[in-house]
């Protein structure tokens, strides 16, 4: 092989210069399209949420799958609207034995459990909307605040469902619940909802909550505490047919009052044609 001379040696160093070059800059360009696509999830379509995701399950939001969502049993989402940042927390089995463990102990006051939760934030506008809590299809206890729902039927398919906290998510109709496993079914909070036709989940109406308020009450220590009262639709149901009761007593009452100023009315002509009659002899 004949030496190259300096010229093309030198020629030739610039080549390969280049070439290297062009592969580094090539395999940038694959890497960042690469990490572009991985960090999108090809079925959720809150991108936000997706990254979220991620980070609790540990991989990309391209690898999250429909299946990572359905083996989720505990699902907790909490919309701080004043911030816009949006906290979730996700429990898998062994959470969930935890977390049962610990609610079936009334005077249990340990929430140590919590801490094996995964969790994670992202940012969320006012108006957020999760139609991507459909795929959470496994999950036995949810507890979600002020996250958007204008469609419950998200949760029609949440056949594993025990316990549903869903206050102030803009729920206007329960419909979807009846498809549920009502058997299952220990509680269903919709504090802070707007719903009018209970007839879906009537059934169940002493294990619905229809509104939570809170009063203070002093404990043994001297120390006051707030106390949850909560209405049932069970109780609902019981002041409405109350409140019916008592309207139709009323209607009732002004029918015989009316009758009764009308046979007054009936009777004084009488009265008078008598008094006539009397005046005439």
């Amino acid at each position: 092989m004949a030496n190259l001379t300096a010229t093309q040696k030198k020629k030739r160093n610039g080549f390969v210069a280049l070439l290297i070059g062009i592969i580094v800059v090539l395999a940038a360009i694959v890497l960042v399209v690469y990490s572009s696509v991985m960090s999108k999830s090809a079925f959720l379509e809150n991108q936000d949420f997706a990254t979220a995701l991620s980070q609790v399950f540990g991989k990309s939001a391209r690898s999250v799958s429909q299946e990572d969502l359905a083996t989720v049993k505990y699902l907790e989402l909490y919309h701080d609207t004043e911030s816009d940042i949006c906290a979730i927390a996700i429990g898998d089995d062994e959470f969930i034995a935890k977390y049962n463990e610990a609610v079936a102990d009334e005077n249990n006051t340990d929430t140590s459990y919590y801490n094996s939760a995964k969790t994670a934030t992202f940012e969320a506008d006012d108006e957020l909307a999760l139609a991507d809590l459909k795929y959470f299809t496994g999950a036995q206890v949810i507890n979600i605040n002020a996250v958007n729902i204008p469609d419950a039927s998200v949760f029609a398919n949440f056949t594993e469902l025990r316990e549903g906290i869903l206050t102030s998510c803009g729920i206007t109709d329960v419909s979807a619940f009846s498809s549920l496993d009502l058997t299952k079914i220990e509680e269903l909070n919709f504090t802070g909802n707007n719903i009018q036709d209970w007839t879906a989940l009537e059934a169940i109406a002493d294990k619905v909550v229809v509104s939570t308020s809170y009063t203070l009450e002093m404990a043994e220590d001297g120390n006051y505490t707030f106390v949850p009262l909560e209405l049932t639709l069970a109780d609902q149901m019981a002041q409405d047919a109350e409140s019916e009761g008592v309207t139709e007593g009323e209607e009732e009452a002004a029918e015989e009052t009316t009758d009764e100023a009308e046979d007054e009315e009936t009777e004084e002509p009488v009265a008078e044609e008598a008094t006539e009659a009397t005046d005439a002899e």
